[in-house]
């Protein structure tokens, strides 16, 4: 099927791709989270790679070697480098990308990360509108 092909040369390959091919452990964690959705699969990809290529001089390896006290530290310079621009429901989905990465390799963070309110209530554009009485 020659139109599959056509397209698949259309989308190309992610800027990030180098991540999964230079550390087996990052891709088997990628081959697990798309296995169970492959939506959040490529979420996650794409926070990770955005966090370590562009907002952080940082390495996969390196963020799921971190302790519990690195990785909380490393997560709340990550909240605050992306609330200078970046919606609430989107800074939630890099913490969660980086959440799944430590547990994968053995951290288990269940701190939480605090957002500024402000920040948290824009994000709440999509809702219901009310009723005039």
């Amino acid at each position: 099927m020659a139109g599959e092909e056509g397209r698949r040369k259309e989308r190309g390959v992610s800027k990030y791709s180098h991540l999964l091919e230079s550390d087996a452990t990052f891709r088997a964690w990628y081959a697990n989270v798309l296995r169970a959705s492959h939506n959040t699969g490529l979420h996650y990809f794409l926070r990770m790679g955005r966090i370590c290529d562009e907002l952080c001089p940082v390495t996969p390896k390196e963020i799921g070697a971190m302790n519990k006290t690195e990785l909380m530290t490393f997560v709340s310079t990550v909240v605050s480098d992306l609330e200078k621009g970046v919606s609430g429901v989107t800074i939630h989905s890099y913490v969660k990308a980086i959440k799944s990465w430590a547990r994968f390799n053995g951290t288990k963070p269940e701190e939480r990360i605090n957002m500024t309110r402000n920040l948290r209530m824009r994000t709440a554009s999509w809702s219901t509108p009310r009723r005039s009485p």
